[in-house]
């Protein structure tokens, strides 16, 4: 699988770059709206020719909100019009309710915000056990269709009700990629080999491997920089390891930020530095070349 220009597909672009996966998670989100939306997506979801108006509402709602994103997830084709959706929070005490909307068109008088704060109908159930998303968002990026429909299927014969397609989730040239819920931890370069240490690791609250792990989206970049230099070192693959990220300062001119986290060792003081790195292609169907972003983390001496 090539570019239409003849250039590499851009997962391929990335690892011959030596770019990494740290730091390339979604940030600063951690309010969720997953709604089920069978078959194709445009490369923009929300232009999907299908969707009833209701949605596009909907989605350009969430969109407008602080820290909130809303994902489309499928399985397969559905002969009824009722339509799963999720709604919950991936911050350091997460929630998450689910609940069946009769169509897709009953989001007309959604009041997302209140669902968002945690009023949520009352037909809405408690969910007790992790979600998992990978991308498979084919029009958006062909590294996605192609690596993204490998890894669902694996993973998926592991727990078939919690194992969803999603739309796209950032970062095609890191396919396949994947969000864990209820933390919003994501992780890239992952392979159907991958499927089965990921999936045991993340229901006994651990992160495997750790080396595809992208970030928490509940943090800033340089906040996830910061946890992934914490996590190597020590060994710290825990999911509440690391807890309450914070940036204790603007972004230096020579771009250093001062972050801060809760540990097994007590509150921890990283120093965080992007640097620019390699050329690459960050997506399949586009021919701009872009420069990745390399962290470079130490420890603040007390």
């Amino acid at each position: 699988m090539g570019r239409a220009d003849g250039q590499p597909p851009c997962t391929l672009s990335s690892l011959t770059a030596g770019e990494s996966v740290t730091a390339t998670a979604v940030e600063s989100t951690d309010s969720w709206v997953l709604l089920e939306v069978p078959g194709g997506w445009a490369p923009k979801a929300n232009d999907t020719a299908s969707l009833p108006d209701a949605v596009r509402a909907a989605w350009s709602r969430v969109s407008a909100m602080d820290r909130a994103r809303m994902q489309f997830i499928k399985r397969g084709p559905l002969k009824s019009s009722e339509r799963r959706i999720y709604v919950g929070s991936s911050g350091d005490k997460p929630w998450w309710y689910t609940w069946t909307l009769p169509s897709l068109e009953a989001l007309s008088n959604a009041d997302v915000n209140a669902w968002l704060s945690g009023h949520v109908p009352h037909t809405a159930e408690t969910v007790n056990q992790p979600l998992y998303l990978v991308c498979t968002h084919g029009k958006r990026d062909a590294c996605c269709a192609k690596y993204g429909v490998a890894m669902y299927r694996t993973l998926s014969a592991l727990a078939p009700d919690r194992v969803w397609q999603a739309s796209h989730i950032g970062g095609h040239r890191f396919a396949a990629t994947l969000l864990a819920f209820p933390t919003g931890h994501c992780f890239g370069r992952l392979s159907p080999d991958h499927a089965q240490q990921l999936f045991e690791a993340y229901e006994d609250r651990r992160l495997e491997p750790l080396e595809s792990l992208r970030g928490r989206t509940s943090m800033t970049r340089a906040e996830q920089a910061g946890a992934y230099h914490l996590r190597a070192a020590h060994d710290w693959v825990d999911l509440d390891d690391i807890r309450n990220a914070q940036t204790l300062n603007a972004q230096t001119a020579d771009g250093e930020r001062r972050l801060m986290f809760d540990t097994p060792k007590g509150c921890i003081e990283v120093q965080a530095r992007a640097k620019t790195g390699n050329a690459i292609y960050g997506s399949c169907f586009k021919t701009k070349i872009q420069l990745s972003v390399d962290w470079e983390c130490k420890l603040t001496e007390p």
